[in-house]
């Protein structure tokens, strides 16, 4: 039957298979000329290489060129009557519309409609652009009436950008508009790690949070010198600049790179990162006391010094003459051996107020030292750093490094003692 349009048929065939099985098999009416819509289309304009419409896989796409039902000239209609299919909207598309349960949307995809609808010289099709910088959702309606935003969580955002908040009035994230977390001026670790800090910052730490409290834990438990512990006053987290913040990663990734299989010790992280106490012995203002957070440029206030450029080996024994490990900088896990060197900080907070940090060293691989070391410049050979351990020259522990990328300011805790 060589006919366009066939009829349902009953095709017998015999195999020529053992048995002589009789195989019966049906054959629809030839209508892959027809499109969704029941439309019988013929030769491509678009593409000029296809003579008529095939169906394939997909309903809106041509078979054989891949074309969309539009470009191929109609023939006949069957089962609707003729009308022209709309255009997708974008400006320069050509494309027709998406066809979905009888009815055209504006577009011919979802790419289309957001790259349309994000422009922002368009507007909303049927009501005002919500007010908030970024967006361009409808403004929400109501009672007749279009709202200034197309929610309340947008409205919160535009209403208290002005005067510095978050969306819902609270302080606002240094990086964006969202609130920041508690103890913190960011929403988020993804705005602290994205945002570009050109100095140092100090956030009071809230004397309720898991935070305040984990640190003041290890400051009194690990205060092991027989005079009473200190009492805490605040605590404060360091956000130092973004270059500093870089160079101590640099610093971590180096160690990791160099020992892939190194198994950092206790509650250390990748490069066997662990936090410990470091005391200074020159303070020339009350940084940190009554609420001041505000740094100095005061010459000789090493603590407002080492938040802003970390601690220097450039400053190393500038106080004392001689370092049992060598020339290097020296940390402890032992708070209360910190606080022998702290003394010089009373002079800028004044009366028995002192101030200590908290920092992350990078201890890599420690070389194991029971005995002095006074002539070192770095490591010993096949090391990172020297743990001084207790037993001969010391009482209490100490970790040298002789990088300053090896050690980040964390935190600075005031108080008394």
């Amino acid at each position: 039957n060589n006919k366009k349009n066939w009829n349902l048929s009953l095709v017998v065939l015999r195999l020529p298979s053992k048995g002589g099985i009789l195989v019966q098999t049906s054959r629809m009416s030839s209508n892959i000329h027809l499109d969704s819509q029941g439309v019988e289309r013929g030769e491509c304009t678009k593409c000029g290489n296809c003579n008529q419409w095939e169906r394939g896989r997909q309903k809106n796409v041509c078979g054989g060129c891949g074309c969309k039902p539009i470009f191929h000239e109609e023939i006949t209609a069957t089962h609707r009557p003729q009308k022209s299919v709309p255009v997708c909207n974008l400006p320069g598309c050509s494309e027709e519309c998406w066809l979905e349960n009888g009815k055209y949307f504006d577009y011919c995809s979802v790419r289309h409609a957001k790259e349309d609808q994000g422009n922002p010289s368009k507007a909303a099709p049927n009501g005002p652009v919500c007010k908030l910088t970024g967006c361009r959702k409808q403004c929400f309606f109501e009672n007749g009436k279009y709202h200034d935003y197309c929610g309340k969580p947008h409205a919160m955002a535009g209403k208290s950008t002005a005067n510095g908040s978050g969306r819902s009035g609270n302080p606002k994230c240094l990086s964006c508009t969202e609130d920041r977390i508690d103890d913190s001026v960011y929403c988020s670790r993804r705005c602290l790690d994205r945002h570009n800090r050109t100095d140092a910052i100090l956030v009071p730490l809230s004397s309720s949070s898991t935070k305040f409290q984990s640190i003041a834990d290890q400051f009194t438990q690990r205060w092991k010198h027989s005079s009473s512990p200190g009492q805490v006053v605040a605590i404060h987290s360091i956000l130092t600049s973004s270059a500093l913040s870089q160079r101590f990663k640099d610093h971590v990734e180096g160690i990791v790179k160099s020992r892939p299989n190194l198994v950092p010790f206790g509650k250390g992280s990748r490069g066997n990162v662990q936090r410990r106490f470091h005391g200074t012995n020159a303070m020339k203002c009350n940084l940190g006391l009554s609420g001041n957070t505000t740094l100095c440029t005061q010459s000789g206030c090493a603590t407002c010094g080492i938040i802003r450029s970390g601690l220097l080996l450039s400053m190393a024994q500038s106080h004392f003459n001689w370092g049992r490990f060598g020339r290097g900088l020296y940390l402890s896990s032992c708070s209360s051996k910190s606080n022998d060197y702290n003394g010089g900080t009373q002079a800028g907070l004044g009366g028995n107020h002192r101030a200590m940090f908290v920092c992350d060293v990078a201890i890599g691989h420690g070389y194991k030292a029971l005995n002095d070391m006074p002539t070192l410049q770095q490591a010993p050979s096949g090391h990172d750093s020297v743990l001084g351990e207790v037993g001969v020259a010391l009482n209490y522990d100490e970790i040298i490094v002789y990088a300053e990328g090896a050690v980040l300011p964390k935190y600075l805790i005031i108080y008394t003692v």
